[in-house]
């Protein structure tokens, strides 16, 4: 499958947060596209973040790379376009620390952003988004879908309509390097 040839980049942003880390990366790791390189940026954390990253980047040194930061952004935006920043990928998806993914998120994801630009003029900016479960601290789910428990319509993604309600959650989003140019 021509999919199998695609490399996704994923920015993962982190700050404090060994208790959900190791939940992600392996969620990351389990993937059922496996052609996915991982770029990680830690906001100075203070807990065992670090050392969680480090050790899977270790045993993964192929997949996950840790950029140096210079100084702290204070922040998950900052820190997310220092990630946009240094990276060079043709198809890009972001992940918060505390999430899971599912088994063929980027399967998934990656065959959805290819049928989209196969309709677009080529170098159109592309992005693509998914619903995405609600859990709670402990991984309990809340509701299967954030747009029926928030009474979104995924529909409403015109400009004046995401002007006053959000649609688009970070973590389900893919972009392609047109986009992010």
């Amino acid at each position: 499958m021509i999919q199998d040839n695609i490399k996704v980049t994923i920015l993962l942003a982190t700050y404090n947060c060994e208790k959900f880390l190791r939940t992600q990366l392996d969620s990351i790791i389990y993937q059922t596209h496996t052609n996915w390189e991982l770029i990680v940026s830690d906001d100075s954390s203070s807990d065992k973040t670090s050392d969680i990253l480090n050790e899977y980047k270790l045993k993964y040194p192929e997949k996950i790379y840790i950029l140096n930061n210079e100084k702290r952004f204070g922040n998950a935006r900052d820190n997310f376009f220092h990630l946009l920043e240094n990276c060079i990928g043709s198809y890009i998806m972001f992940c918060d620390h505390d999430d899971k993914w599912l088994p063929k998120k980027i399967e998934l994801t990656l065959a959805k952003m290819l049928e989209t630009e196969k309709k677009q003029p080529p170098h159109t900016p592309v992005l693509v988004h998914t619903d995405l479960n609600v859990v709670d601290g402990e991984l309990n789910m809340i509701a299967p879908s954030l747009m029926k428990f928030q009474d979104i319509s995924p529909e409403r993604i015109k400009l004046n309509n995401l002007l006053v309600q959000n649609v688009i959650t970070g973590c389900t989003v893919m972009i392609n390097k047109e986009l992010k140019e």
